[in-house]
């Protein structure tokens, strides 16, 4: 949406009237929020110094930026080339950057922002990872505590979402899975279930899988790329209970219409379930507890602590998605009580086999 990177306002090629456009999505009854990360584009140090005393509201403008141990902006390779960094742990950048987000939702409407790009150690200055340079922040620098600063910063806006967080459990943030391939094995879909499990008993609740279809987009660009849509399917329905759902591609721009029309009925059946999983975001908020549940953590003592396709919603939801392929039959594991699926079938404890085609999610709930 920007013109380049460090540069926040709206590239008006793409988006000539931006406040007509947030104004409709709100009308349709959405929330709108930008994709921002903590790097300035340079075309040289000339740049970099007109940002800094043009732009910076507290005329402080020598403070901004990490530096080098000539105290100059230090310029850092990442995935879109090189930039300068802001500095979280200094509060001029912080103040330099809210003030440029604080302006685009006072001019625009916009609600709020998914803040990436502020995680990876090797986007950092290296030569500072293990060395104390004399000029910078009494030599208090280090990568982690970076990413520790920039989750803080993001927390001041109300609708937000994060990845990749160091140390960031138990904080009131989104913090959504690092980006999974579309493929059905190694960091695929079979990665979403247990890897947000840990994630919330390491005190993450509020969990964001990635995007349904996923979000390595080096696996889009490889030659003879092409859209599973079973797998795009089964994305979409293991997301289904989470407390965010999100889409790397528009599903009915990459999809057949039948599949396009599986895809949206699961959509609506997250926007159905969702005043149930915002009561049990409500409670996770007071207590600490995961949101989604390892079944083990539910049932003790069953032996489910290898139970990683199928996980707890709160108390009483079971939730057992399709995470391989051509898999149109389902051993599912009913824990101790008695329950019905969504189809209003009974069931009690013991392992049952179900039809599972491809427009079924199978789930249950627990009603003694």
């Amino acid at each position: 949406w920007q013109n380049n990177y460090g540069d926040w306002t709206f590239d008006t090629r793409r988006f000539p009237d931006p406040k007509a456009m947030v104004d409709e999505l709100h009308s349709l009854g959405f929330k709108v929020m930008l994709w921002v990360v903590p790097y300035v584009a340079s075309c040289g140090l000339k740049f970099i110094s007109q940002i800094r005393e043009d732009l910076n509201p507290s005329g402080n403008a020598s403070k901004i930026f990490l530096r080098n141990e000539k105290g100059e902006p230090s310029i850092q390779e990442w995935w879109s080339g090189y930039s300068a960094m802001l500095d979280f742990t200094n509060p001029v950048d912080c103040e330099f950057l809210e003030s440029q987000l604080r302006a685009l939702m006072e001019e625009y409407g916009v609600d709020g922002f998914k803040f990436d790009g502020g995680s990876r150690t090797s986007y950092h200055p290296k030569r500072f990872v293990n060395g104390t340079p004399r000029d910078f922040h009494g030599g208090k620098y280090s990568p982690l505590k970076q990413n520790q600063a920039w989750l803080a910063f993001g927390s001041r806006f109300a609708y937000h979402e994060y990845k990749d967080t160091f140390k960031g459990g138990g904080k009131p943030t989104v913090q959504r899975l690092m980006d999974r391939g579309h493929r059905w094995e190694v960091d695929g879909i079979n990665t979403i279930i247990p890897n947000s499990l840990v994630q919330g008993i390491l005190g993450y609740p509020f969990i964001c899988p990635d995007m349904i279809g996923g979000g390595e987009w080096s696996y889009n660009v490889k030659p003879g790329f092409h859209i599973d849509e079973e797998l795009f399917i089964r994305m979409a329905q293991a997301s289904v209970f989470f407390p965010m759902m999100q889409f790397s591609w528009a599903p009915w721009r990459v999809l057949s219409e039948e599949s396009w029309k599986i895809v949206a009925r699961f959509g609506r059946m997250h926007a159905e379930v969702a005043p149930e999983i915002i009561e049990i975001i409500k409670e996770s908020a007071v207590t600490g507890e995961p949101v989604l549940r390892f079944m083990e953590y539910q049932f003790p003592g069953n032996g489910y602590e290898k139970v990683l396709d199928q996980y707890m919603v709160g108390d009483d939801i079971l939730v057992c998605p399709i995470v391989t392929k051509g898999t149109f039959e389902k051993d599912v594991i009913i824990p101790e009580g008695e329950w019905v699926d969504e189809l209003g079938n009974k069931f009690t404890k013991g392992i049952h086999r179900i039809p599972t085609p491809i427009e079924r999610l199978p789930y249950f709930r627990k009603v003694k």
